[in-house]
């Protein structure tokens, strides 16, 4: 199984992007004058879902994805999935949760999860909101992410970081990128092992311990962008957090 880590890690960079909202970040309160009657925490979870910033509310991110794919799938005569699953990790490269890489590790081998193929049309008719939400969030997010990472002072935590990763795995990580060096490599180090489940476990506790600067400087980077995307695209993220209400989803 080790196969997943590397899809679960560096796939989906270019899908819409899971935000995450710290207490300290209000921006996710519904606006002056919006008609919307959604719970304010699930517009703050669409937020989470929208732009996403590495630390622990990309759980919240991913909760939100997985209850569209849920809605789509039951929608069109699929089984249904936990949404409370944290199997399908989101770009670990730009947007991890080191608590829950240090509780689960980089991936997960089990899921309850049951992914569907679904007809096209009746995803649209199912929840056509979702089609608009990911294209309006998706590309943006993508390459406000690519801004960020070329930010001086993420840029800075690269050396060190590189170092770290180095010296506790036991091979060269590259510190042009390092922690996307790190996930995109470790597959093929860990089914040189012949434990894949101790090896897999090192690499999940080294990643935690030596990336948290580069991801606090990410966040940092990230988080202006993310409030200006979030007032460019409040009507939006309102109608969506509106819609899931009505769908049914309780944060």
């Amino acid at each position: 199984m080790a196969g997943v880590m590397v899809v679960a890690a560096l796939s989906g960079c270019t899908a819409p992007g899971g935000a995450a909202v710290s207490s300290e970040e209000p921006v996710a309160h519904r606006p002056s004058g919006a008609h919307g009657g959604a719970d304010p925490q699930i517009l703050s979870d669409v937020v989470e879902a929208s732009y996403m910033v590495p630390g622990p509310n990309v759980r919240r991110a991913m909760r939100v994805k997985l209850a569209i794919k849920n809605t789509i799938q039951t929608g069109c005569g699929a089984r249904p999935i936990d949404i409370d699953s944290t199997y399908d990790r989101f770009d670990q490269a730009h947007y991890a949760d080191l608590d829950l890489i240090a509780q689960r590790g980089l991936t997960e081998t089990e899921s309850n999860s049951v992914d569907a193929e679904v007809d096209e049309s009746c995803a649209k008719k199912v929840f056509p909101l979702s089609e608009v939400w990911f294209q309006s969030t998706g590309q943006a997010w993508y390459e406000a992410t690519q801004e960020a990472v070329n930010d001086p002072a993420v840029i800075a935590t690269h050396a060190p970081t590189a170092e770290c990763l180095s010296a506790k795995i036991g091979w060269t990580v590259e510190q042009s990128d390092p922690v996307a060096y790190f996930l995109a490599n470790a597959d093929r180090h860990l089914q040189q092992s012949s434990d894949w489940k101790e090896a897999h476990d090192k690499a999940s506790r080294v990643f935690v311990e030596c990336t948290g600067q580069y991801f606090a400087s990410l966040r940092q980077a990230l988080l202006p962008r993310r409030q200006a995307l979030v007032e460019r695209n409040r009507e939006l993220l309102q109608s969506m957090a509106d819609e899931l209400a009505a769908k049914g989803y309780v944060p």
